[in-house]
């Protein structure tokens, strides 16, 4: 095992310098597009008004909700079960049962209840065929846009870390997928987090959950509440803070767009470029 030090210390300089290359373009162009949206849409408040309206308009209720959660808490119940079975030494087959016992169990699971009770995948989700590709440019806008600010509140929260004595490590998916593994295994970890986990957990939190206390507990507290309890069940303290922002503008983008789609491809976009990079210094670095 090994954290962020122990990989930029391993690093080669090239690898180093190529890395902070492509992230520093990332950031600046994310500025600019930061600095663009926040100069026009203010202009845009009462498509914000009718955007909220549709989200609390979403055909979930509270029954719904309750049935999914305790359906979802049940697969995590299996999971962990077969899980202790598995072992913890056993890391890769432990991700594998986790993620099909989950998210993929997961998704199969909201799209039976979708259609248990008659609710199509737009009025529910905002999600449909058509359309589709420009709310995923959408995304990738917005994942531009908010990584500047993802990158300063991690780098601050990062600090206070480091200053109190807690060391920075790797979430256990991005520890595995930094290992010696088949390239396929390689490719089953990138897949899950690129594609099946952000789309489970988009239906879960913004999908369900944020319509749900939007409609109750008012826009702002859904808002904040859905994007703490999203990092708060990653069970990784150094990445609370960027997890919390990020979530934060998953939720404001659905809101925005409509459409799930949207921080479906933020969160993808998310996890495959930090892995990326990580896997470009890790290659380049020669870890094992």
């Amino acid at each position: 095992m090994f954290d962020e030090t122990t990989l930029l210390e391993a690093a080669s300089p090239t690898a180093v310098a190529l890395t902070v290359l492509l992230y520093g373009t990332l950031l600046v162009s994310g500025t600019v597009i930061a600095l663009t949206l926040a100069w026009r849409l203010p202009a845009r408040r009462e498509t914000w008004q009718q955007r909220i309206q549709a989200l609390r308009a979403r055909p979930w209720a509270w029954t719904d909700g309750g049935l999914i959660l305790c359906a979802v808490l049940l697969l995590v119940g299996v999971a962990m079960a077969v899980g202790a079975r598995v072992g913890r030494d056993n890391a890769v087959a432990l991700l594998m049962v986790e993620s099909l016992l989950i998210d993929v169990a997961g998704l199969a699971l909201v799209s039976g209840y979708l259609g248990w009770r008659g609710y199509t995948w737009q009025a529910a989700l905002g999600l449909r065929r058509s359309g589709a590709g420009r709310f995923l440019a959408a995304g990738a806008v917005a994942y531009l846009a908010l990584l500047p600010l993802v990158f300063f509140s991690s780098a601050v929260y990062q600090g206070i870390l480091s200053a109190k004595g807690y060391p920075p490590n790797l979430q256990d998916v991005a520890l595995l997928l930094s290992g010696e593994h088949p390239l396929w295994v390689r490719l089953y970890m990138l897949v899950l987090a690129v594609a099946v986990a952000p789309l489970f957990e988009e239906t879960l939190f913004r999908g369900i959950l944020l319509p749900l206390l939007a409609r109750r507990l008012g826009t702002g507290t859904g808002v904040f509440l859905t994007s703490l309890l999203f990092a708060a069940i990653h069970l990784h303290v150094p990445s609370l803070v960027p997890l919390f922002v990020i979530a934060t503008g998953f939720s404001l983008a659905y809101i925005y767009t409509g459409s799930l789609w949207t921080p479906i491809a933020m969160h993808g976009l998310f996890n495959g470029i930090n892995l990326g990079l990580m896997l470009l210094l890790r290659h380049q670095g020669g870890l094992s």
